[in-house]
């Protein structure tokens, strides 16, 4: 195996890119900027004191850079910046301002990319969203807030955590990716060794290690309808003595014609509250699209296992418009409500009228 790896036309790019580059290179500076306003009707929630209206925001700036190689391959990167970060158990700033950091070789090999990024599974998934290209309104990891939080089918194994990744290019609109990360830390714990049981809660954001994820996914034209299926899976080595392993396997479709798209998504995560304590999400939209106009409607039902036994549901719903302004920017407004089924106790509801603007740069 490690003659192979040491063979790979790709590697030896990469270990070679500073003698080797052709000085034709060029980075930028990129980013987006998202500003939202949330009014709530909180109806039957427990929240009894909690605003009646809320501003929030979501900003980033990234540098990318990219140079093609004597030898034809090209070698980049890519760093993530957060402007803003919330904790958000005490909505102070966070101290994690590092999104994600990446650098990539690519060729006809397909790419390899090394650092801090999402998992095979995650990277291979599609939502629907309305607002555009600078906003993501929708029921599935939205934008905004919403009066009794969200639900997903994008759950973490590990988040942005250093990794290897493998991408493969398209066969007839079929392709696949493959990541693993020895250990589910941001960052690097110290300038030691990583040991399989570091799970101490210093610096890890997940007690996992041992995390691989593969995904495949295929998409097809014909005429003017597209076609889309996503298919991923990911498991890890939980290091907390007694707990079981942790995995997560997503799905979805989507179809496109005319201007319309209807999408599924489907996502579950075993163990990740607590051995045999599950959880997952299903979900879909309608959207039309005509210039720079979109609408759309959308369902989510999340579900959460409970230790003590049962289970607590949320269903979401929610309409929404958006609107290019051009030149990257775009507005949303959108009207949700929400009803929770909770194993024990009162089961509230709430309404929410979210509005934004985004803008790409």
């Amino acid at each position: 195996m490690k003659k192979l790896l040491l063979g790979t036309s790709a590697l030896v790019a990469v270990g070679l890119c500073a003698s080797e580059a052709s000085a034709q290179g060029y980075a930028s500076l990129q980013g987006f900027m998202r500003n939202y306003g949330s009014i709530f009707d909180h109806g039957s929630t427990t929240a009894a004191s909690a605003r009646d209206i809320q501003f929030t925001m979501n900003s980033e700036f990234f540098v990318r850079g990219e140079t093609k190689l004597n030898n034809g391959l090209i070698y980049g990167f890519r760093m993530e910046m957060e402007a803003w970060t919330q904790n958000s158990s005490t909505s102070a700033q966070g101290v994690d301002n590092v999104d994600e950091v990446w650098a990539y070789v690519k060729g006809s090999f397909g790419e390899i990319r090394f650092g801090e990024e999402d998992d095979a599974r995650k990277l291979k998934a599609y939502s629907t969203y309305i607002g555009g290209a600078a906003l993501f309104f929708g029921v599935d990891s939205p934008d905004g807030v919403y009066a009794l939080g969200t639900s997903s089918t994008y759950f973490n194994i590990e988040n942005d955590t250093n990794k290897i990744i493998y991408l493969s290019p398209s066969f007839g609109g079929f392709s696949f990716a493959v990541s693993y990360a020895p250990d589910a830390t941001k960052g690097t714990r110290s300038f030691g060794i990583q040991f399989d049981n570091d799970c101490d809660g210093t610096q890890g954001r997940f007690c996992n290690g041992n995390a691989w994820s593969v995904a495949a996914d295929y998409r097809g034209k014909f005429g003017d309808t597209t076609i889309g299926v996503d298919a991923g899976y990911s498991s890890s080595d939980h290091e907390t003595a007694g707990r079981n392993s942790v995995t997560a396997w997503r799905a979805d479709a989507f179809l496109q014609v005319a201007g319309w798209e209807a999408s599924i998504q489907y996502g579950k995560a075993n163990d990740i509250n607590g051995n045999d304590v599950d959880a997952s999400a299903l979900g879909g939209a309608i959207k039309y699209s005509q210039g720079p106009w979109s609408v759309g409607a959308f369902f989510q039902q999340g579900r959460a296992d409970v230790a003590t036994g049962g289970r607590n549901k949320i269903n979401h719903f929610l309409v929404g418009a958006g609107y290019n302004l051009g030149g990257g920017v775009s507005l949303g407004v959108a009207a949700s409500y929400q009803k929770r089924d909770n194993a024990t106790g009162a089961d509230p509801t709430g309404t929410t009228l979210t509005f934004g603007i985004g803008a790409n740069f």
